[in-house]
């Protein structure tokens, strides 16, 4: 699917970059979950299923073209999900790999553990930041109304 930028709305476009990015956010929230509740089965299942959504998405979003000229949306949801790539392919598995070891952890292993879900935590607050500016500012510049609900 190739979403070239003539035949898309702003909305049109906005809407299919949004569903990669929510797509991969959620796979990631459901790790998480699944992580937190021990379930290391249903955590490397979810983790092999993140890394075939992010394949999925990148390659969707690099094979946009940008919207009018403006690229600027587009590389930010790029930037999003390559944040991901990497973390479901480091990070996450390396933090499955060690809790499903069991503990006592050594407190080398929970330092190690701690820096890994503080990194992902800093890092993914500044990836996502970056894109909702990015994607408020498409709005702003395209005349997109957003509402908001009572």
């Amino acid at each position: 699917m190739s979403l070239g930028s003539c035949a898309l709305t702003p909305s049109d476009y906005n809407t299919a970059i949004m569903n990669q990015v929510v797509g991969v956010e959620n796979e990631a929230a459901n790790i998480t979950k699944l992580l937190q509740e021990r379930d290391f089965d249903g955590a490397q299942t979810a983790l092999a299923t993140g890394q075939e959504r992010v394949k999925s998405a990148l390659d969707r979003l690099e094979k946009m073209s940008a919207f009018r000229g403006d690229d600027a949306l587009r590389q930010a949801a790029i930037s999003f999900v390559s944040f991901y790539d990497r973390i479901f392919s480091n990070e996450y598995q390396e933090s499955l790999d060690l809790l499903k070891r069991g503990g006592p952890f050594s407190m080398d292993e929970s330092d190690h553990l701690f820096e890994i879900l503080q990194s992902i935590s800093n890092e993914g607050i500044e990836v996502k930041e970056n894109f909702i500016a990015e994607n408020l500012a498409f709005i702003e510049r395209y005349g997109l109304i957003v509402q908001r609900r009572p």
